[in-house]
């Protein structure tokens, strides 16, 4: 008897074990993907990771700040979002996106340009708001009828 209480305490260690891994991987793997839209000398990235994480803000304006030629960011915990200005002459935008990169706060293979971020959710509002067209004029077409009750689930 005791024996199998061991084994079931042992099991459920492994499982806290792989299912805490699973879940730093997958913050890690949340925390890579990122936002950019760049202007020369002004670099706008929203970086999941930062989102409701006022330490991990810090962190990141504290690395930047170190750096030559940077000269303010601001972060917006709510939306994860960090404005860089920095001076084009002293330093690269690839070298601020090298240092975070490198410091594991972004994956730069993994960026969504300013152009691809406004299609997809362009994209999304359209298929939502004709989702919301079709279904009213169904309701406005099947009114009083028995097939009514059809419109509520499109």
């Amino acid at each position: 008897m005791q024996g199998q209480f061991f084994k079931q305490t042992d099991a459920a260690k492994v499982l806290a074990i792989k299912t805490a891994t699973l879940l730093v991987k997958n913050e890690k793997e949340k925390s890579m993907a990122f936002y950019l839209h760049e202007v020369p000398g002004r670099l706008r990235i929203q970086i999941p990771a930062l989102k409701r994480s006022p330490l991990r803000a810090q962190e990141v304006q504290d690395l930047l700040e170190d750096l030559s030629g940077i000269k303010s960011t601001s972060v917006n915990t709510v939306t994860g979002s960090i404005v860089i200005h920095y001076d084009p002459d002293i330093v690269h935008s690839r070298t601020i996106l090298t240092l975070l990169s490198r410091e594991e706060y972004i994956d730069v293979t993994r960026a969504d340009p300013s152009h691809q971020y406004v299609e997809t959710a362009l994209s999304k509002a359209g298929h939502v708001a004709s989702k919301a067209l079709i279904g009213f004029a169904l309701d406005r077409a099947l009114q009083g009828s028995p097939l009514s009750i059809l419109t509520a689930f499109i």
